[in-house]
């Protein structure tokens, strides 16, 4: 039986989704969603859809229940991609994927912003802005 997104029940603060975990009512549904509303390029949808994967994939192999996951979570992740020796622009793109996909899940009172708190990763010397300025 598929969970209708827009049933409010609870997670932590009543007004978000979460009478069935995400991945009963779909993960990917939810993550498609996110990667539609997107005004990007198919390049820089490509590259959110690849990085929410690797995301998710560390979710997963920490064991760690993708309806439950705290700031706490967003962080190690973050320490996770720097100690892989991730180029400083790739943990950037990565952390902007999870950071644009939670800022999105607020909205739709599917989950609340868990990664708000994180900082953003710097570019390396010659780029300009952070990571939260790509399009």
């Amino acid at each position: 039986m598929e969970k209708s997104i827009n049933t409010v029940t609870t997670v932590n603060d009543r007004r978000f989704r979460n009478s069935l975990p995400v991945s009963e009512f779909g993960w990917n549904s939810v993550l498609e969603t996110f990667l539609s509303s997107l005004d990007v390029r198919e390049t820089t949808r490509s590259t959110y859809r690849w990085g929410m994967l690797q995301f998710y994939r560390w979710v997963k192999s920490r064991g760690l229940d993708a309806d439950r996951l705290t700031p706490a979570d967003i962080v190690s992740y973050k320490s996770y991609l720097q100690k892989r020796r991730h180029s400083p622009l790739t943990v950037a793109v990565y952390l902007t994927a999870v950071r644009q996909f939670y800022k999105f899940t607020e909205s739709q009172l599917i989950f609340p912003n868990i990664a708000r708190s994180v900082r953003p990763q710097a570019f390396p010397s010659g780029c300009s802005g952070t990571a939260w300025d790509l399009p």
